[in-house]
């Protein structure tokens, strides 16, 4: 399952290329062109500016950004040669050569789309989420917080961002976890329902994993990552300042309908024991779904359903994580008294009565 370094020299070369904050530009300089207001999503309120760090004298002329570059002569820890390879794999499959660059309080944005509004949208929404993710775990666990920022990678089409970046057949938006970000396609925007609760999920899947679990790898833990992921993407009011956590909002046009109906008819399939272990149903053409809504359904049982002791699990097998352990002995080593199946049949009768009923 793909899910999920930061980028230390590859961010500091790039963002002493970079416009101010939220705006974007080549690196000749020559100024993007809008996307016409009808067809694109109003901007959320655009980042506050922030310095650039320092950076290396410039050159006489412009040139490409080169995020291998050696970066011995920087403050900062050398880049990951994985991150690495991602951003130079997005930079060289870009239609429009230099890609164009922009950047926030926490990210750094690369992409070859003219539509300025929508990807400063973009931009702006991910440090929205960032904000209402930092909020609800505020007191509850300590964040990581990592030393460079992240990145947003937004293609102009899809093909290029499915197929040459790798995203996936059906990708609309990705978390890049390598590179404490996010990947999608400025296409999803066609289809803002989808292209919005793909957005929130792959910055929160990000948030998840690079912030709360403070890893880049989530082998062992993908049930957490898109069961958090999905728990905040889906919360009403996500984009307000006033989100309702815990509530459930059932229409045909949202996702949680979707998984409703494969709950209701084929959630019995995955076991918790396969959850926990990151094992999908074989044989099963909707597998990944299915476990998706699993996953989803489990943590909400977790946040909501199960009282103080479901988020002191979910709490608990954060700090498990973070200390080196992770999986399902890691988890089931958190119950106690509490078997693994009368967790299981909590999560079944949760699920009936609060979700597919």
């Amino acid at each position: 399952m793909k899910l999920g370094l930061s980028v230390g020299a590859a961010a500091v070369l790039l963002l002493a290329l970079a416009a101010p904050a939220g705006i974007l530009r080549s690196e000749e300089g020559t100024a993007p062109t809008p996307a016409p207001p009808s067809t694109t999503p109003a901007p959320a309120p655009a980042p506050e500016p922030v310095a650039p760090p320092a950076s290396p004298p410039a050159a006489s002329s412009p040139a490409a950004p080169n995020p291998a570059e050696d970066a011995s002569s920087q403050k900062s820890e050398p880049a990951d040669p994985r991150a690495l390879a991602i951003l130079n794999k997005a930079k060289s499959a870009m239609k429009i050569q230099p890609p164009r660059f922009g950047r926030s309080p926490h990210y750094m944005m690369m992409t070859d789309s003219t539509a300025e509004p929508v990807c400063r949208s973009v931009l702006s929404l991910a440090e929205q989420y960032r904000s209402r993710f930092a909020e609800y775990w505020a007191g509850k666990v300590e964040l990581a917080i990592p030393k460079d920022r992240g990145w947003v990678i937004i293609f102009a089409d899809h093909y290029v961002y499915r197929y040459q970046f790798g995203a996936g057949e059906k990708a609309v938006a990705s978390p890049e976890p390598l590179v404490n970000g996010i990947a999608l396609s400025i296409e999803g925007y066609s289809k803002k329902q989808e292209a919005y609760e793909a957005l929130r999920y792959a910055c929160f899947a990000h948030l998840v994993e690079n912030l709360l679990l403070d890893t880049k790898d989530a082998t062992g833990s993908v049930w957490v990552v898109q069961g958090l992921g999905n728990f905040f993407a889906l919360t009403p009011g996500i984009d307000t300042e006033k989100p309702e956590f815990g509530r459930i909002q059932m229409s045909p046009d949202r996702r949680e309908f979707a998984y409703r109906k494969m709950l209701a008819e084929y959630g019995g399939r995955v076991t918790l024991s396969d959850l926990l272990e990151d094992k999908q149903v074989k044989d099963f053409t909707e597998s990944q779904f299915l476990y998706q809504a699993s996953c989803w359904s489990f943590v909400h049982f977790l946040m909501q359903g199960d009282g103080e002791a479901g988020r002191k699990l979910v709490q608990g097998y954060v700090a498990k994580v973070r200390g080196g352990s992770k999986g399902f002995a890691a988890f089931v080593s958190l119950l106690g008294d509490e078997s693994l199946s009368s967790l299981e049949e909590k999560w079944r009768r949760y699920v009936q009565k609060t979700i597919t009923r």
